[in-house]
């Protein structure tokens, strides 16, 4: 019975041990001369560049954090392109640790946010495959050459969903709705990412979400779907067929009701 309990002991202090997910503001401003401690390269070529993170031909290495995500929390950071394919991007709940191999197709662990992807004509979020064919996308926000565009991701839980909402540029750009969470001990991390473009990133700041910022954000976003102006999200084919076999189907997600899609 002496192993038994020792390996008892073992997963209890394992889980005791693990760490647990931010609890107050976390900022980055990159003003040093090298990622740090604090990050994990999985390619070992995200550099710092005059004060701003520079990545590129990471080709699907994400620059992991290692400090976990709550689930409802809000991130802003701001993102620069210099190449016409845009393709500025991050990954959210991933694991921390995961990456593409061989410059092969890259089964995310969390979800991407992509600006410009596809060569610059879809803005993104994907749940795990950016070669879903039903992709939640807009058009409307490509990477301008050499501008720094503004996110602001907030995320909560509500009625068992994770709902990501995006803003790019202080408009509201996309909201993803999964019923089936990618969060938990295994999807708690942030992460930069990138393909081949030449890519900028500066002034990351991650804050848990209070009920009472949260309730803000969501009068926001509601607010904002009021504008007129505003074009819903769509869902279409990706512009590449998948490069190897499908894993099995994930659960369906839907876009924001005024998208068109109803929940």
């Amino acid at each position: 019975m002496r192993i038994p309990s020792l390996l008892l002991a073992f997963l209890v202090l394992a889980a005791c041990t693990r760490e647990a997910p931010l609890d107050r503001p976390y900022e980055d401003d990159f003003e040093r001369t090298s990622p740090g401690k604090d990050w994990f390269d999985t390619i070992g070529r995200y550099i710092i560049d005059r004060g701003a993170l520079h990545i590129s031909g990471g080709y699907n290495h994400p620059l992991w954090l290692s400090r976990p995500l709550p689930a409802e929390v809000e991130i802003t950071l701001d993102a620069r392109g210099l190449s016409p394919d845009g393709d500025l991007k991050i990954e959210l709940f991933g694991d921390g640790r995961s990456f593409a191999f061989n410059r092969g197709r890259y089964w995310a662990t969390g979800y991407v946010l992509c600006q410009g992807g596809w060569n610059n004509t879809k803005t993104f979020i994907a749940r795990r495959d950016e070669h879903d064919r039903a992709l939640l996308h807009s058009t409307r926000y490509p990477v301008t050459l050499e501008k720094w565009h503004h996110w602001r991701i907030q995320t909560f839980l509500e009625d068992g969903k994770l709902i990501i909402s995006w803003w790019i540029d202080d408009s509201p750009a996309l909201r993803l709705v999964d019923p089936a969470p990618l969060y938990g001990p295994d999807n708690r991390y942030f992460g930069f990412s990138n393909w081949k473009s030449d890519a900028y990133f500066d002034n990351l700041r991650i804050v848990p979400l209070t009920p009472e910022a949260r309730a803000r954000a969501q009068e926001a976003w509601q607010t904002a779907m009021q504008d007129p102006r505003r074009q819903p999200p769509t869902r279409s084919p990706a512009t590449a067929a998948p490069a190897e076999p499908s894993p099995p189907a994930e659960p369906a997600m839907s876009p924001d009701p005024s998208g068109g899609t109803p929940e």
